[in-house]
């Protein structure tokens, strides 16, 4: 079963507004689960920090779907990265994974 294409555009959308809380340091734990906004909340002093290096986002390309996640490239001024999001029955974010982009 494939994504429809409104689906993959609010889990851009919604991936993009996480990464600009991340880098103002101005997170809106609301659109997480409980369960996810407290592990953000617990790191939010290493991950944020790490977020604002990579410098402004450059693009953002969909690449499929896996267990119910989205998986997006996000490619920044410094560099590219892979990140996974889900949301949950109540249409919060429940998943929210990143790591650098293969080389």
């Amino acid at each position: 079963m494939s994504a429809e294409a409104p689906d993959i555009a609010r889990a851009e959308q919604a991936l993009r507004a996480v990464i600009a809380s991340l880098q103002s340091r101005n997170i809106d734990y609301s659109v997480f689960s409980p369960n996810l906004a407290e592990q953000i909340r617990s790191r939010a002093a290493e991950f944020a920090p790490r977020i604002q290096q990579l410098g402004a986002v450059r693009a953002v390309e969909h690449r499929g779907q896996q267990d119910g996640a989205d998986l997006f490239r996000v490619v920044f001024e410094k560099q590219a990265t892979d990140w996974v999001i889900g949301f949950d029955d109540e249409d919060q974010i429940a998943a929210l994974l990143y790591r650098p982009a293969p080389g």
